[in-house]
Order: structure tokens, then sequence, then C-alpha cells
């Protein structure tokens, strides 16, 4: 969908001039346009009552009402509609006044095309800016997918489908996923949601702790059962009785630890290290691993028999590059968790730092995403994150301080617009499976301009399938 624009003044030449200027497609600062105009500001406000523009541009005087009435009238009508005033007499009060009554910008008569072009590109991406910002509030003001899990891509809804389903038995489960993908939170997700809810929920990492700290760890110990036990203590496992009882990083156990694990889980029993009577426990297991555990089954460095035990349920987790559309949502969510925490008023992110965030790779995955957003919400200085507020490795930016032959403004404006072009064009034909026709729609562009700019930059739709 094009975005709309309304043109009012009373000087029909320069109405005629304005859209000229805006139809003229000399560069793509400003995508293609629906502009609507009139002559009169009672015709404008008409047209606004009739339907809902993106932008508004109208001369501050007229006959009859005046820009400012105008601009009271259709900010009364939209609230969110972006005004920028037109006047041949400029002076701080007016455009104080303009600003206060809530216009974006002003041009000052007589003005160039390209300072036309810029306005209009920075008012609809201001107005666009907002759009995505509520949107995204929107879907975090929605229900939640089960345990706080944030996303609205079809595998997060599959797991949290599964999730509600998993919770309501008693069944083992086996969480598989890539560093930072968020594996302990599904493992609390599924606790929450099930019977044993009120009971403890103890997660134990299995490769934090030597094997011989970790044994005494799991299953306790008896008073003096090796140096510097001066009492007994009970184990992890006896302490979630009840409840449930987290394995992260399974692949980690030694096998013979692995082995004393497996009699656990079958007998419904053990012993502390250095004791000699059986302990009764009832827990519900759940484990999870990074590692490719059937390829560790294969090469025997974990039990089979311990492994079909505990994979009663298998719960894959999609690394954050497989489901980059809940990069959005992620960030919103990071960026209100920061707010909180620092009281602060972070208000999202701009459209060209989403698509670098939706173009990185996340090696890290959420737990990455999550760093940056923080490490970007500790030093922006202003109210929205932009490129200049991502690491280095993300956005692409380099510094140009002391370079020898610092780039003009048109050169750097080019650039940055160039790595913008190509960032948003990857995104768009990520998130439609490299779809042309799609990517077109999303992008708001003909489909012969899409080619034209997958052509400039090199890239082929089928990367994206």
């Amino acid at each position: 969908m094009k975005p709309s624009i309304l043109i009012v003044d009373d000087e029909p030449g320069m109405v005629s001039s304005c859209v000229t200027v805006l139809q003229s497609r000399t560069d793509s600062f400003i995508p293609e346009l629906e502009i609507d105009t009139a002559t009169s500001a009672q015709a404008g406000l008409d047209l606004l009552r009739e339907r809902t523009y993106d932008l508004l541009i109208s001369d501050l005087r007229m006959v009859g009402m005046d820009g400012m009435e105008l601009l009271g009238r259709a900010r009364g009508l939209d609230p969110d509609l972006i005004v920028v005033m037109i006047t041949a007499y400029p002076t701080v009060e007016t455009a104080s006044e303009a600003i206060q009554d809530g216009a974006a910008d002003y041009l000052v008569k007589p003005f160039t095309a390209e300072q036309l072009r810029l306005v209009v590109g920075r008012s609809l991406f201001q107005r666009r800016l907002r759009d995505e910002n509520r949107w995204l509030r929107q879907q975090l003001t929605r229900p939640p997918a089960i345990g706080g899990l944030i996303g609205a891509s079809e595998a997060i809804q599959e797991i949290s489908l599964l999730i509600k389903r998993v919770a309501k038995s008693t069944a083992n489960v086996m969480v598989l996923g890539e560093t930072g993908t968020g594996k302990s939170l599904i493992a609390g997700a599924i606790h929450a949601a099930g019977p044993r809810r009120s009971q403890p929920f103890v997660q134990v990492d299995c490769g934090s702790l030597p094997e011989y700290l970790l044994e005494s760890e799991l299953f306790g110990h008896e008073k003096g059962a090796f140096t510097g036990a001066h009492e007994g203590r009970r184990g992890l496992l006896q302490c979630a009785d009840g409840g449930t009882f987290f394995l992260d990083e399974i692949c980690e156990l030694s096998l013979p630890l692995q082995s004393t694990i497996l009699g656990a889980l079958q007998d419904r029993r053990f012993r502390r290290v250095g004791g000699r009577e059986p302990i009764g426990v009832d827990v519900r297991v759940i484990v999870a691993t990074n590692q490719d555990i059937e390829a560790r089954v294969t090469a025997g460095e974990f039990r089979e028999d311990l492994y079909y035990r505990l994979n009663v349920i298998a719960i894959r987790l999609p690394p954050l590059r497989e489901r980059l559309g809940d990069v959005p949502l992620l960030a919103t969510h990071f960026i209100e968790t920061f707010n909180r925490k620092n009281e602060a008023s972070i208000r999202g992110v701009t459209p060209r730092a989403l698509a670098c965030l939706n173009a990185y790779a996340w090696p890290g995955n959420v737990r990455e995403l999550q760093n940056v957003i923080e490490r970007a919400c500790s030093l922006t200085a202003g109210e929205i994150l932009d490129l200049v507020d991502l690491p280095e490795h993300l956005s692409g930016e380099s510094p140009t301080q002391g370079e020898s032959h610092p780039l003009s403004f048109a050169e750097e404006r080019k650039e940055h617009l160039r790595r913008f072009e190509r960032v948003y064009l990857e995104t768009v034909l990520r998130e439609t499976g490299g779809n042309v026709k799609d990517a077109a729609a999303r992008a708001r562009l003909p489909r012969t301009t899409m080619y034209r700019y997958l052509e400039k930059h090199d890239l082929t739709p089928q990367r994206f399938r």
C-alpha cells in the first residue's frame, strides 16, 4: 500500500509544483505516493473526513480557514497524522506555535525540490516508525505464549501448544536447541503449566561442576563420606521431590554418573554419597542439551538406555536466525524490560536499525539479542534506538574519525542509503521465503522496481528459499 499525502494550499501553482516534485521519482529516498490536493483548508478538511492520510502538507496562511486551524481540526480527526506546515513568513513564534500544536516540521517558501523530498521522506519515516511501534506493542499486550515465550512465529506457537499438552503428563522431556535459544525457559514453562507448579523447580547445570562435586550436589552425602564432609547434606534431587528436576546440558555428564542417574530414574530411589539407605523420590524430569545427543549416543559417549529413558517427548527450539520474524517482538519486549529496570523511556527502534537486526544471523540467539538491546538502551543518547546504537559488527558502521579523506555529506548519505537498501531487501526476502511478489508487496514497491533493486545489490531470491 502506497503512503498517502494530502497537499493543501490556496495557490494552485504551489500545489502543482509539489505534486510534480514528489512524483518525479528522481531518487529512492521517498517511496511511490498517493497524492490528493485541495486549494482551500475547508476542501482539505472535507478530504480528511473521508479518508485517512499518512501525511498532511498545508500552507499556513490561506483565505478563510488558515493552516493553524486546519492543523488543529486535522489532528482532532487523526491524532497520529503527521503534519508539515508551509510558510512564507518564518518567525520563531510561528514555528514554535506550529510545533506545539502538533506539526512535525515546516517548510519556508521558497524551498527547493530537495528540501521538499527530505521533509516528506523524514515525515513518512516518522509515521512508519510510529505505526510499527504501535503494532509491536499491540502484539505484546496480547495474551503471551505460555510460559512467557515471546514470538508470533509458527514455530513458537507450535511449541506453546506442545507445552500445554506435555505439562499435563508426567513424561520425561528432552529440550534440544543451540545455546541462548531459551531451553531453561521451556523447562520452567512446562513446570508452571503443570500440576506440580506449586512444588519445587530445581535446575542443575551439569557442566558447571567437576564430577566429584556434581555427584554430591545431585544426590547429597552423608557425614564423613569424604574429606570436608563434616555433616550430612540433602542433594538437589531430593530437594526437587514432588516437583520438577531440570538437568541442563545433560551431555556434560560422565558415563559413570549417567549410570547412577539412570538407576535413580528407573527405581525412583537413590543413595547419597557414602550412604546405604535408599531414599525414595518423585520428580518430573526435564533435560536439555545444545549438542547432537544422537551423535553422542552413536559414538558411545552417552548411554543409549538413558537417552531413551529421557527422550520420551522431544521439544526442538529453533535458532533465532530461523524465526527472524520474532526479532521485532523480542526487541520491543527487551526494550520495555530495560525501561522498567532502568526507569528509562526508550520508545522503540528505527526501521533501518530493525532491518539491521533482522539481517543478522544471531549466533548467540535470543540471549545475544537481549544483550545487544541492553547495551543499546544503556548507551543511546536518544529515545529511539538507531544504527549508531548497535554494535559495529551488526550495523556494519565504521568510525570515520581520523580518516584522511572523510566522505562528503552526499557521499556519506549515499553510502548509508546503499547499506540500508541491502539490509532491508535481505530482510523482506528472508521473511517471504524469497517470494519477490510478496517481498515487493511488503516493501510497498512495484515488482519491477523490486527486481531492479535486487539486480543493483546482486541479490538472488533463490538464496532465501
